[in-house]
Protein backbone atom coordinates (compact mmCIF):
# COMPACT_ATOMS: atom_id res chain seq x y z
CA UNK A 1 0.00 0.00 0.00
CA UNK A 2 2.82 2.42 0.83
CA UNK A 3 4.44 1.81 -2.21
CA UNK A 4 0.99 2.41 -4.09
CA UNK A 5 0.87 5.30 -2.36
CA UNK A 6 4.56 6.46 -3.58
CA UNK A 7 3.73 5.44 -7.25
CA UNK A 8 0.84 7.34 -7.62
CA UNK A 9 2.22 10.73 -5.79
CA UNK A 10 5.04 10.48 -8.46
CA UNK A 11 2.71 10.28 -11.14
CA UNK A 12 0.75 12.91 -10.57
CA UNK A 13 4.04 15.19 -9.82
CA UNK A 14 4.94 14.09 -13.35
CA UNK A 15 1.38 14.62 -14.89
CA UNK A 16 1.55 18.42 -13.01
CA UNK A 17 4.42 19.42 -14.37
CA UNK A 18 4.09 18.33 -18.04
CA UNK A 19 0.77 19.89 -17.79
CA UNK A 20 2.53 23.12 -16.31
CA UNK A 21 5.14 23.29 -18.30
CA UNK A 22 2.55 24.32 -21.74
CA UNK A 23 1.76 27.56 -20.09
CA UNK A 24 4.51 29.67 -21.63
CA UNK A 25 3.07 27.71 -25.05
CA UNK A 26 -0.38 28.03 -24.86
CA UNK A 27 -0.01 31.97 -24.07
CA UNK A 28 2.59 32.42 -27.37
CA UNK A 29 -0.03 30.69 -29.40
CA UNK A 30 -2.66 32.67 -27.84
CA UNK A 31 -1.23 35.99 -28.22
CA UNK A 32 -0.85 35.03 -31.71
CA UNK A 33 -4.31 34.89 -32.60
CA UNK A 34 -4.81 37.99 -30.62
CA UNK A 35 -2.88 39.55 -33.48
CA UNK A 36 -5.53 38.49 -35.73
CA UNK A 37 -8.81 39.36 -33.81
CA UNK A 38 -7.41 42.82 -33.54
CA UNK A 39 -6.81 43.03 -37.16
CA UNK A 40 -10.60 42.01 -37.67
CA UNK A 41 -11.70 44.15 -35.13
CA UNK A 42 -10.29 47.14 -36.12
CA UNK A 43 -11.23 46.85 -40.18
CA UNK A 44 -15.74 46.56 -38.63
CA UNK A 45 -15.14 49.50 -36.17
CA UNK A 46 -13.10 51.31 -39.14
CA UNK A 47 -16.28 50.90 -41.65
CA UNK A 48 -18.77 51.90 -38.36
CA UNK A 49 -16.74 55.03 -38.40
CA UNK A 50 -16.69 56.29 -41.66
CA UNK A 51 -20.27 55.40 -42.07
CA UNK A 52 -21.26 57.57 -39.12
CA UNK A 53 -19.05 60.35 -40.15
CA UNK A 54 -20.47 60.15 -43.85
CA UNK A 55 -24.00 61.09 -42.13
CA UNK A 56 -22.20 63.24 -39.86
CA UNK A 57 -22.11 61.39 -36.79
CA UNK A 58 -19.68 60.27 -34.79
CA UNK A 59 -19.55 56.91 -33.31
CA UNK A 60 -21.67 57.53 -30.44
CA UNK A 61 -24.25 59.37 -31.71
CA UNK A 62 -24.40 56.74 -34.02
CA UNK A 63 -24.45 54.16 -30.86
CA UNK A 64 -27.33 56.49 -29.51
CA UNK A 65 -29.67 56.25 -33.00
CA UNK A 66 -29.09 52.68 -32.99
CA UNK A 67 -30.12 52.39 -29.65
CA UNK A 68 -33.22 54.63 -29.63
CA UNK A 69 -34.36 52.76 -32.97
CA UNK A 70 -38.09 51.28 -32.65
CA UNK A 71 -36.92 48.31 -34.88
CA UNK A 72 -35.17 45.34 -32.57
CA UNK A 73 -32.82 44.61 -35.20
CA UNK A 74 -31.53 47.87 -35.42
CA UNK A 75 -30.98 48.53 -31.93
CA UNK A 76 -28.86 44.18 -32.04
CA UNK A 77 -27.58 45.58 -34.19
CA UNK A 78 -26.14 49.06 -31.97
CA UNK A 79 -25.66 46.24 -29.23
CA UNK A 80 -23.57 44.36 -31.24
CA UNK A 81 -21.05 47.17 -32.30
CA UNK A 82 -20.70 48.03 -28.64
CA UNK A 83 -19.63 44.99 -27.96
CA UNK A 84 -17.06 44.89 -30.46
CA UNK A 85 -15.57 48.44 -29.42
CA UNK A 86 -15.01 46.94 -25.83
CA UNK A 87 -13.94 43.38 -27.31
CA UNK A 88 -11.55 45.70 -29.29
CA UNK A 89 -10.50 48.12 -26.16
CA UNK A 90 -9.83 44.94 -24.14
CA UNK A 91 -8.01 42.76 -26.21
CA UNK A 92 -5.55 45.94 -27.04
CA UNK A 93 -4.62 46.23 -23.70
CA UNK A 94 -3.86 42.88 -22.89
CA UNK A 95 -1.90 42.77 -26.03
CA UNK A 96 0.04 45.15 -24.20
CA UNK A 97 0.17 43.99 -21.88
CA UNK A 98 1.90 40.83 -23.38
CA UNK A 99 4.42 42.36 -24.91
CA UNK A 100 5.74 44.12 -21.95
CA UNK A 101 5.34 40.83 -19.41
CA UNK A 102 8.45 38.57 -18.89
CA UNK A 103 7.33 35.42 -20.57
CA UNK A 104 7.60 33.69 -17.11
CA UNK A 105 4.26 35.97 -16.55
CA UNK A 106 2.59 35.83 -19.33
CA UNK A 107 0.08 33.08 -18.27
CA UNK A 108 -1.17 34.89 -15.71
CA UNK A 109 -1.84 38.24 -18.01
CA UNK A 110 -4.27 35.95 -19.82
CA UNK A 111 -5.22 34.47 -16.63
CA UNK A 112 -6.63 37.48 -15.64
CA UNK A 113 -8.82 38.52 -18.38
CA UNK A 114 -8.83 35.86 -20.69
CA UNK A 115 -11.20 36.17 -23.99
CA UNK A 116 -13.34 32.97 -24.16
CA UNK A 117 -13.80 32.86 -28.19
CA UNK A 118 -10.13 33.27 -27.97
CA UNK A 119 -9.30 30.43 -25.44
CA UNK A 120 -11.42 27.50 -27.24
CA UNK A 121 -9.55 28.50 -30.55
CA UNK A 122 -6.34 28.07 -29.09
CA UNK A 123 -7.02 25.35 -26.76
CA UNK A 124 -8.75 23.19 -29.91
CA UNK A 125 -5.57 24.37 -32.15
CA UNK A 126 -2.96 23.92 -29.62
CA UNK A 127 0.31 22.34 -30.27
CA UNK A 128 2.21 20.91 -27.41
CA UNK A 129 5.87 22.19 -26.99
CA UNK A 130 8.91 21.43 -25.44
CA UNK A 131 10.04 23.31 -22.84
CA UNK A 132 13.36 24.51 -23.53
CA UNK A 133 13.07 28.05 -22.25
CA UNK A 134 13.50 29.36 -18.75
CA UNK A 135 9.35 29.70 -18.84
CA UNK A 136 8.93 26.24 -19.29
CA UNK A 137 11.44 24.99 -17.05
CA UNK A 138 10.37 27.11 -14.03
CA UNK A 139 6.54 26.10 -15.03
CA UNK A 140 7.38 22.43 -14.91
CA UNK A 141 9.13 23.21 -11.67
CA UNK A 142 5.52 24.45 -10.19
CA UNK A 143 3.35 21.82 -11.64
CA UNK A 144 5.78 19.17 -10.23
CA UNK A 145 5.13 20.84 -6.76
CA UNK A 146 1.17 20.79 -7.09
CA UNK A 147 0.83 17.81 -8.64
CA UNK A 148 2.89 16.28 -5.56
CA UNK A 149 0.51 18.42 -3.24
CA UNK A 150 -2.84 17.10 -5.08
CA UNK A 151 -1.60 14.04 -3.98
CA UNK A 152 -0.86 14.41 -0.32
CA UNK A 153 -4.14 15.99 0.23
CA UNK A 154 -6.13 12.84 -1.69
CA UNK A 155 -3.28 10.46 0.60
CA UNK A 156 -4.39 12.47 3.83
CA UNK A 157 -7.76 12.48 3.34
CA UNK A 158 -7.97 9.01 2.55
CA UNK A 159 -6.45 7.68 5.37
CA UNK A 160 -8.62 9.68 7.55
CA UNK A 161 -12.10 8.02 6.00
CA UNK A 162 -10.39 4.75 7.21
CA UNK A 163 -9.46 5.65 10.20
CA UNK A 164 -13.50 6.94 10.49
CA UNK A 165 -14.57 3.53 8.95
CA UNK A 166 -13.19 1.82 12.05
CA UNK A 167 -14.49 3.81 14.64
CA UNK A 168 -13.09 3.59 18.51
CA UNK A 169 -11.40 0.97 19.57
CA UNK A 170 -12.37 -1.36 22.79
CA UNK A 171 -10.32 -2.31 25.20
CA UNK A 172 -10.18 -5.53 27.08
CA UNK A 173 -13.44 -6.49 28.80
CA UNK A 174 -15.41 -5.00 25.71
CA UNK A 175 -15.00 -1.15 27.14
CA UNK A 176 -14.95 1.63 24.66
CA UNK A 177 -11.70 3.26 24.84
CA UNK A 178 -13.18 7.00 25.95
CA UNK A 179 -15.83 6.05 27.39
CA UNK A 180 -16.52 6.43 30.78
CA UNK A 181 -16.43 4.04 33.59
CA UNK A 182 -19.92 2.31 34.37
CA UNK A 183 -21.21 2.09 37.95
CA UNK A 184 -21.97 -0.90 39.42
CA UNK A 185 -24.48 -1.98 42.88
CA UNK A 186 -24.00 -4.90 44.78
CA UNK A 187 -27.32 -6.24 46.34
CA UNK A 188 -28.11 -7.80 49.48
CA UNK A 189 -27.83 -11.39 48.04
CA UNK A 190 -24.33 -10.00 46.82
CA UNK A 191 -25.05 -9.30 43.21
CA UNK A 192 -23.92 -6.81 41.41
CA UNK A 193 -25.78 -5.49 38.57
CA UNK A 194 -24.98 -1.98 36.62
CA UNK A 195 -26.85 0.91 37.05
CA UNK A 196 -27.32 2.47 33.86
CA UNK A 197 -29.79 5.44 34.68
CA UNK A 198 -30.30 8.44 36.71
CA UNK A 199 -33.97 6.56 37.49
CA UNK A 200 -32.52 3.18 38.89
CA UNK A 201 -29.75 5.26 40.97
CA UNK A 202 -32.64 7.42 42.10
CA UNK A 203 -34.51 3.98 43.07
CA UNK A 204 -31.53 2.14 44.31
CA UNK A 205 -31.25 5.05 46.56
CA UNK A 206 -35.01 5.06 47.78
CA UNK A 207 -34.43 0.87 48.41
CA UNK A 208 -31.71 1.95 50.40
CA UNK A 209 -33.15 4.42 52.62
CA UNK A 210 -36.21 1.92 53.57
CA UNK A 211 -33.64 -0.74 54.65
CA UNK A 212 -31.70 2.01 56.60
CA UNK A 213 -35.61 2.83 58.14
CA UNK A 214 -36.27 -1.10 59.13
CA UNK A 215 -33.10 -2.66 59.44
CA UNK A 216 -30.53 -0.24 60.82
CA UNK A 217 -27.52 0.82 58.98
CA UNK A 218 -25.50 -1.97 59.88
CA UNK A 219 -27.07 -4.74 58.40
CA UNK A 220 -27.35 -2.86 54.93
CA UNK A 221 -24.43 -3.75 52.29
CA UNK A 222 -23.49 -0.73 50.64
CA UNK A 223 -20.61 -1.46 48.28
CA UNK A 224 -19.69 0.81 44.24
CA UNK A 225 -17.24 -0.67 42.21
Amino acid sequence: MLMFGRMLTLAMAMLGGIFFSQAPEFAQQYRQRIGGALDELRAVITRFDNEANRNGLDRQKALELYAASPEQFLRSQGGAMQHNFDRYAVLDQQNRDLQQAPPIAKPFVILRNPDPDLVTNAWRDFNPGVPVTMAGFVWAVVGLIAGWLVAGLFGTASLRRRHVKRGPQRKAGGSISGSPPRQHEIGDNGEKFELTGQAEKADVKRLRDDLFREKGPREIPHHTV
